[in-house]
């Protein structure tokens, strides 16, 4: 049986649908990439496998005994634990089956048992050690350490209180306690955000090495072209597979300079292969779409001409040649082109000339060695300025410092007096989960009507009743749009932005 087998699911929501008719296979050892624009049904789909939420029509079926690991894009923590102490976590089932097979051991060796409970405890004993061998063995202890280490936590972060981490590191243990739970199934959204290189290619080749089945929520196409098999597409409710093999990496280049030029370079994996076969399937639908609709035209003009002339021999051929046309199977219409966000950053006011400043300045949690020190900087009206540097280094930290919700602990730090200010959160956490996208703007700008609130949301393709649904029932992508409405509507002159692209 399939580790996973998803057959014509549907799932509605306030009768509008988000699946219709999904099927999907996986089996142990492939992975796949799920791609599909935000809103698409991505995030569902997932809630569906883990069984948090059921479909109005079809079935999930897990194969028995299947433990399923899920990265969510937002994942929660116990913020008094340690880095350590939270990651081990996941490791409670493997101590017990540890635990379990020590005490199997033990009763084989006991006195005066018989063949047959001699037996039965041998039995037992097999089966436990069967299932600890299945999800990696002993060493999970060890596993749990190296693959903290590849993501940046070393000996030095591991007694780090998780209170006291970035967006960017809560992400990287989220990730490091799934691939450390001996999963037989992992669902991955977004894995990649807030992995530099090196992390994403360790990411990568453990993923290759995984021996149960994988699906992966991604936007990164260098990340799926090097780590999955196949690309399952979301696409107006609908899921197309697009598989890949060693036969396909064989295919000449593209003569398409606009797939050329999507390619770029890249390695040819499963991602570049559905982008090729795609762009073919939508120009072959065109082609058969536009050759029928003009045969068509044809015919029905040559039908009116015939009527036209009122004679019963004529029109007969006009009603015959009717009927006929209205038995064609017609070429249902392509999709058309996605809608894009427009975005327009308009200041209300002229900021200041001189819009940041940092003197001198340090920062340093207490208990913990200084994050940076001694950093100057100069930031001028219209300039943009990005700031770079490894996991933990500082960098939001930073951005809070120039807010004014920090304070430096050496040195200064402080904006332009006329500087308007307009943060983007990395995590959203000026977003409240029971609020509507229609309130979460009315909170920044009050003075809108609703007409022009919800048109001002359809610029960033919110749209019907979307515009009322609670903000926790959206994905991280459809969060990530609303905060970059709310930010932009104040017409702020100052942008900080934690992050901006995740999710996008």
């Amino acid at each position: 049986m399939a580790l996973l087998e998803i057959r014509e699911v549907s799932r509605y929501f306030n009768a509008e649908p988000v699946l219709e008719g999904v099927n999907l296979s996986l089996e142990r050892g492939e992975r796949f990439g799920l791609v599909g624009v935000n809103g698409s049904g991505k995030t569902t789909l997932c809630r569906l496998i883990l069984g948090t939420d059921d479909p109005d029509g079809g079935t999930v079926t897990l194969a028995t005994g299947t433990r399923v690991g899920y990265l969510p894009q937002d994942p929660g923590f116990n913020l008094q634990h340690s880095v350590l102490d939270e990651a081990r976590e996941v490791l409670g089932d493997m101590h017990r089956l540890a635990a379990e097979f020590e005490a199997a051991s033990e009763a084989i060796g006991e006195a005066g048992l018989s063949e047959a409970e001699l037996e039965a405890r041998l039995a037992h004993q097999a089966r436990l050690l069967t299932e600890l061998e299945a999800r990696g063995g002993f060493d999970f202890e060890q596993r749990l350490l190296a693959t903290l280490g590849a993501l940046g936590f070393g000996p030095a972060e591991l007694d780090q209180p998780v209170a006291t981490l970035s967006g960017g590191e809560k992400s990287r243990l989220a990730l490091a306690k799934i691939l450390s739970a001996g999963c037989d199934l992992l669902l991955l959204d977004e894995p990649t955000n807030h992995l530099d290189i090196q992390m994403t290619e360790w990411v990568e080749a453990f993923l290759r090495g995984f021996p149960g089945g994988v699906i992966v929520v991604s936007h990164d196409r260098w990340f799926l072209d090097n780590c999955v098999q196949a690309i399952a597409e979301l696409e107006q409710t609908e899921l197309t597979l697009y598989r890949f093999g060693p036969e396909d990496a064989k295919l000449p280049p593209p003569d398409d300079p606009e797939f050329a030029a999507e390619l770029d370079g890249r390695h040819y994996g499963a991602y570049t292969h559905y982008l090729r076969v795609k762009a073919d399937r939508r120009a072959a639908e065109w082609k058969a779409y536009t050759a029928q609709s003009r045969e068509l035209k044809r015919q029905e003009e040559w039908i009116r001409w015939k009527l036209s002339l009122r004679r019963g021999r004529h029109v007969r051929e006009a009603e015959s040649r009717q009927k006929r046309l209205d038995k064609i199977d017609r070429v249902a219409r392509p999709a058309d082109d996605l809608p894009v966000v427009k975005l327009h950053f308009e200041p209300r006011l002229r900021g200041p000339n001189d819009v940041a400043t940092l003197e001198r300045c340090g920062f340093g949690y207490p208990g913990f060695a200084p994050l940076f020190g001694g950093l100057d900087l100069q930031v001028r009206r219209l300039e943009r300025v990005g700031i770079i540097g490894p996991n933990g280094c500082g960098k939001s930290t930073l951005l809070r410092l120039l807010r004014g919700e920090l304070t430096p602990t050496s040195g200064r730090a402080w904006m332009g007096a006329t500087a308007d200010v307009a943060f983007y959160h990395q995590e959203h956490a000026d977003l409240i989960s029971d609020q509507t996208p229609v309130e979460a703007l009315r909170a920044v700008a009050p003075q809108l009507p609703l007409p022009q609130v919800r048109g001002y949301l359809a610029r960033f393709l919110f749209f019907g009743d979307d515009v009322f649904r609670p903000l926790r029932t959206f994905s991280g992508g459809e969060r990530a749009r609303l905060a970059l409405a709310r930010l932009i509507i104040r017409r702020p002159n100052v942008l900080l932005l934690d992050e901006p692209t995740n999710h996008l």
